[in-house]
């Protein structure tokens, strides 16, 4: 099930208010759409999470 136009929005009005990479707007839309489809196991969802965390990482050592 995708999500839905106002979610995909709120991410990226976050994303630019905390001057985050596009790459982690991309990590999170495809983190949520995985999230609200029934057959994706927690392993992947933990796996998605886990790129995410590192993205946002990289982005605040960088000063982004």
């Amino acid at each position: 099930m995708p999500i839905d136009t106002e979610l995909r929005e709120a991410v990226h009005q976050a994303v630019i208010q905390h001057q985050q990479p596009l790459e982690v707007e991309r990590q999170l839309i495809a983190l949520l759409t995985e999230l609200s489809e029934q057959d994706v196991t927690d392993d992947r969802r933990m796996q998605r999470i886990s790129i995410l965390q590192s993205e946002i990482s990289i982005a605040k050592a960088l000063g982004q």
